[in-house]
């Protein structure tokens, strides 16, 4: 077997106890005996050779207590003392050695995939504009069939990306390129920026563009232990006034940004150049909603905003924008739905006196972005509106239906796999314990049911714990988590009677987890005056009985 790679600051844990790679329990045994006669602290007598003895004796029972246990000793040989320190974590949930390598290859990999990641964090942003308005605009005398399969066309595509990587502790570089397709006509441009962190509350930004306009930007950000900020930023860029003719434009920005609060803060920005405008900007944030409010005054774009974000659950919120500016007035509504880990995707309508009907579909994936807005009109028609309506709940219905819910079923059934299977080993230990418990209760339970059928009183026929997500009177599904409880329960009846607590019942005596942080049920079948008796409650309900409500019919 080859030794592990060790690091440089890492021990050979054989060398420590002066063994073979192939040495035998009782060998190792032997060379931590003689290696304690002479490291152990107690046996020395001067402070000096104490001192030396402290500091050297933690790594001889280092040493034994990795090389002395045959699956920390089995992972040390793979893969080093690294791999039994992450192993110690998961040992305890693993039945098997393979079982256990495999999960740490798996955590090297993840670790991997996240070092790859921050090393070159990419994003991907991908935009399809489709335009519909002949489908709406048709005239009678032509197909509509036709019109669907040739009314719609590709009327704007761009595709960016983006790489950033973290160069020192300071420095980071962002490579970024973006084409764009439009009417017939193509442009493109790539930049390249560079980030700076002069301190924790001071960042430089400095930016180069070459392609469809070219440019060169700085912008510097302060913050104030106050909770305001200052951020300054310069650009000039490349224009074409008329073909054949490029000027320079040079425009500078100032922003003045504070906390108002734990849950808002607010903006102040100023821009001199090309871009003359004043803005001001509010944002209203909490766990559940997020509303954010804008005013802008410029000499080529004005308006006043609002918009409101509302997380209906944990993976489904709401979104609505209204604006009015220049150009009309404009509005959105949509959804937005998480599934799986990393994976989110987003249906909205909007409506604009300038750019009529339009639907949006937005997939996000880990850190790709694929938008998908659908053209219905260009103008703001009741037709339009109501197709506009339907068609984002119909698509996102049709998502629901055959993306979203069996991706999350898969993800919800891998998961509980995984978990069980972890779980494996401690659940065996409990019902080890449990067991137990329930042999030296067999004689007073015996006693006990004697007692009570003298008196026609409380016998509990059957009861089991686990998950029943059936009926009653059905029978359970054999593969389900469930224990046979019958025994300690019995044990628990006193004068004819029994009364659990209201608090999860795997901590009875005779109990154990069958199925941890899953959903558990407790169903009792009795005999109480000679009637059979049946009920089944939640994990954490209380349970009185006799009751009559209990009687089975």
């Amino acid at each position: 077997m080859q030794p592990p790679q060790l690091d440089e600051e890492e021990d050979d844990l054989y060398q420590i106890l002066n063994v073979a790679r192939d040495a035998s329990e009782e060998d190792i045994r032997s060379a931590y005996r003689r290696m304690c006669v002479l490291y152990h602290p107690d046996k020395h007598q001067t402070e000096d050779l104490k001192k030396v003895a402290r500091d050297m004796f933690p790594k001889i029972q280092k040493a034994y207590a990795v090389l002395s246990d045959p699956q920390k000793r089995g992972i040390y040989d793979v893969y080093g003392a690294k791999a039994v320190a992450a192993g110690l974590e998961l040992a305890p949930y693993y039945n098997t050695m393979a079982e256990l390598k495999a999960e740490f290859e798996m955590k090297q990999r993840r670790e991997q995939e996240e070092r790859l990641i921050n090393m070159a964090n990419a994003h991907v942003k991908m935009v399809v504009e489709l335009d519909a308005t002949d489908v709406f605009d048709y005239d009678s005398d032509d197909g509509l069939l036709q019109l669907l399969v040739g009314g719609v066309f590709v009327s704007h595509l761009s595709v960016a990306q983006s790489i950033e990587t973290q160069i020192t502790d300071a420095n980071s570089l962002v490579i970024s390129g973006a084409l764009t397709s439009k009417d017939g006509s193509g442009s493109g441009q790539a930049s390249l920026t560079w980030e700076h962190k002069y301190s924790d509350s001071c960042q430089i930004h400095t930016s180069m563009g070459g392609g469809s306009g070219r440019f060169t930007s700085v912008s510097v950000n302060k913050t104030f232990s106050n909770g305001a900020g200052l951020l300054l930023e310069g650009v000039v860029r490349e224009i074409g006034l008329q073909p054949g003719t490029i000027a320079i434009a040079p425009n500078i920005a100032a922003t003045i940004y504070r906390s108002l609060g734990s849950s808002a803060h607010g903006a102040l920005k100023w821009s001199s150049g090309i871009e003359r405008f004043m803005s001001t900007r509010l944002v209203y944030a909490t766990q559940h909603m997020n509303i954010l409010s804008k005013l802008q005054l410029g000499r080529s774009d004005s308006f006043l905003s609002v918009s409101v974000r509302r997380v209906v659950t944990d993976e489904v919120e709401l979104r609505g924008t209204a604006m009015i500016g220049l150009d009309g007035p404009e509005m959105s509504v949509g959804i937005g739905r998480e599934f799986g880990e990393r994976s989110k995707v987003a249906v909205s309508l909007g409506l604009s006196g300038a750019h009529g009907v339009t639907v949006r579909l937005k997939l996000t994936r880990l850190n790709q972005e694929y938008l998908l807005p659908i053209i219905l009109s260009d103008q703001v028609r009741v037709d339009t509106v109501a197709c506009g309506l339907l068609l984002p709940l119909a698509v996102f219905a049709v998502i629901k239906r055959f993306v979203i819910d069996p991706m999350t079923r898969r993800e919800e059934e891998r998961q509980l796999h995984e978990k069980r299977r972890k779980n494996a080993a401690w659940i065996a230990e409990r019902r080890k314990e449990a067991l137990a418990a329930v042999k030296l209760m067999q004689q007073t339970v015996e006693r006990k049911v004697a007692s009570e059928q003298r008196v026609n009183g409380l016998v509990v026929e059957s009861a089991v714990y686990g998950q029943l997500l059936v009926a009653p009177g059905t029978a359970v599904p054999s593969e389900a988590p469930l224990i046979d409880v019958t025994v300690p329960l019995q044990c628990l009846v006193k004068d004819s009677k029994l009364r659990l607590q209201p608090s999860s019942k795997a901590s009875l005596v005779g109990f154990y987890d069958p199925c941890p942080d899953e959903p558990k049920q407790l169903r009792v079948r009795y005999r109480f005056q000679n009637k059979l008796h049946e009920v089944t409650i939640d994990d954490r309900d209380e349970l009185k009985i006799p009751l009559r409500k209990h009687a089975v019919q």
